[in-house]
């Protein structure tokens, strides 16, 4: 079992808790996050992927937005679409927490920091592209997005309908 120190066990966990299959208890929170961080020092990005998502909202002990990025960065290195995909978030602005971070970062004030640049969306953008070749049908819509609407990068509305086509062809539905 997890407790007892089998990895897979754990690895299992973290695939379902990153799927939204699974939630701990507040009283397991601690525990799991030790788990996961475990996880992570192996070299496993799914315990890499949960690892952040708990350090970025404080599950099973204090918020820490640099140590959240640090590993889901190194987990998108691995491949991890989850994780690529929430740096692309991160990039463009979507999420506040992950935005704090970012300020972090930069060594800013995240209470003084008000949106994101140009040079943030085109890395924002360059994750997306490497999310959506990985056939992530939720990073397609948002390249779809930055095609169609010509901000940030060249207006292209013929790479955002042939993107919306894959969406669909994958069995999903596209935000137009």
């Amino acid at each position: 079992s997890a407790n007892g120190g089998n990895l897979e066990a754990k690895s299992t966990l973290a695939e379902m808790y990153n799927g939204m299959w699974f939630t701990p208890s507040k009283e397991r929170d601690p525990v799991f996050r030790s788990w996961m961080a475990d996880l992570a020092i192996r070299g496993n990005s799914s315990g890499m992927e949960t690892l952040a998502k708990m350090l970025e909202d404080g599950k099973g002990g204090p918020p820490d937005a640099t140590a959240s990025l640090h590993w889901r960065v190194k987990a998108a290195n691995l491949g991890s679409v989850q994780s690529i995909e929430a740096l692309g978030d991160f990039y463009s602005g979507f999420g506040a927490t992950v935005a704090d971070a970012h300020a972090i970062l930069r060594g800013q004030d995240p209470d003084e920091t008000h949106g994101h640049g140009q040079n943030d969306q085109l890395v924002a953008i360059g994750w997306y592209q490497k999310c959506a070749s990985l056939n992530d049908t939720s990073c397609m819509s948002r390249l779809a997005d930055y095609y169609d609407e010509g901000k940030w990068i060249a207006r292209n509305p013929s790479m955002a309908v042939s993107l919306d086509q894959k969406i669909i062809d994958a069995g999903e539905e596209t935000t137009d």
